[in-house]
C-alpha cells in the first residue's frame, strides 16, 4: 500500500472513528481509581447531550452552527480533553479534531505530524506509543489567545504540568 492509499485509508477510518470517540469522551466517569473527585463533579459530566447529533441533523439546523477546531485552541489547550470539554460546556455544535496514527498502531488526537510544536518533547508522532503521546503535555507551550508561542515567560503558560502533574 502506497503512502497516499494509506492517507486515504487512515482519512476514512477517521472520519468513521471520531464521531465515536467523541461520544466515548463525553461520556466516561472516573476510572482512575484514585481521585477524591466525586464523577457527578467532573466537568465532563456536565456536557449535555448536543442539539444535532447526526451530519443531517447539522445540515438541518437554522441557525450558525458552531465548531470548535481542536477543542477552540485559542481558548483551550489544542486537541486535549480539557479543549473539548470546556468548547462542549459552551455549547459548541461540533467538535473538530485531527487524528494520526502511533508507533503501535493507535489512533490519537493530535493535529501535527510532530509533537514539537504543543509538547516540550521534539519527533513525528508517528514515532511514539500511544502510551508515549498520551505521557506528554499538549498544553505545555499554550497561552491563551496564540497558537505555540515559545518567547513568553514561564509564567504565561497557566496549564503547563496540570494534566501531567509537572
Amino acid at each position: 500500500m502506497n503512502l497516499s492509499s494509506r492517507r486515504r485509508s487512515v482519512s476514512r477510518l477517521a472520519a468513521l472513528l471520531v464521531p465515536i470517540l467523541v461520544v466515548a469522551a463525553c461520556g466516561g466517569g472516573n476510572n482512575s481509581g484514585d481521585s477524591s473527585t466525586p464523577d457527578s463533579d467532573l466537568a465532563i459530566n456536565k456536557v449535555v447531550a448536543p442539539e444535532a447529533t447526526t451530519i443531517a441533523d447539522v445540515i438541518a439546523l437554522e441557525r450558525p452552527v458552531v465548531i470548535a477546531h481542536a477543542g477552540g485552541d485559542f481558548d483551550w489547550p489544542h486537541s486535549t480533553m480539557y479543549a473539548f470539554t470546556q468548547a462542549a460546556l459552551n455549547g459548541t455544535d461540533v467538535l473538530e479534531m485531527d487524528v494520526m496514527l502511533s508507533s503501535d498502531g493507535v489512533l490519537m488526537v493530535q493535529h501535527d505530524n510532530t509533537v514539537d510544536r504543543l509538547t516540550n518533547n521534539t519527533g513525528l508522532v508517528s514515532s511514539y506509543t500511544a502510551a508515549e503521546l498520551q505521557a506528554m503535555d499538549n498544553a505545555y507551550w499554550f497561552s491563551g489567545g496564540v497558537w505555540s508561542d515559545k518567547s513568553l515567560a514561564e509564567d504565561a503558560y497557566i496549564y503547563r504540568g496540570i494534566r501531567t502533574g509537572d
